[in-house]
């Protein structure tokens, strides 16, 4: 897994003997290295170009932990607001203007704050409900 543009972490020149190993040791039989190579490894990104690597035994990584996540669009004195480990009690709308750019009141957003250093690895899914009027 990687978080850089799609071929360029393939041709890279380390890559490219790992790949070597790989087609050595299965298409040819060559005894080599490649087994002892992990069996993922995975770009870990603090952000655009910036991450460190990361080996794994296994996807998903050992020690992951689910986190359902519900977005929380209610007002009032009660409303938790952007996203909530919480299931909401009710059902909200939130609308806002599909035309305007930028930021400001015209996006609906929603945040989470962790209360400890988290990393953010592997897939995410997001269910949603929308209507354009």
């Amino acid at each position: 897994m990687h978080g850089q543009k799609k071929w360029q972490f393939y041709y890279e020149p380390e890559q490219v003997k790992k790949q070597l190993l790989f087609f050595d040791h299965f298409l040819l039989g060559k005894k080599n290295d490649w087994m002892k190579q992990p069996k993922v490894n995975l770009e870990v990104r603090e952000k655009y170009f910036v991450g460190k690597w990361l080996p794994g035994n296994s996807w998903p990584l050992e020690n992951t932990q689910y986190r359902k996540l519900y977005l929380d669009a209610s007002s009032g004195e009660a409303a938790r607001g952007g996203l909530s480990t919480l299931k909401p009690g009710r059902e909200a709308v939130v609308e806002y203007s599909g035309a305007a750019s930028g930021p400001g009141a015209h996006r609906a957003e929603f945040t989470f704050k962790f209360d400890k250093a988290t990393e953010l690895i592997g897939h995410m899914a997001a269910k949603l409900f929308m209507s354009a009027l």
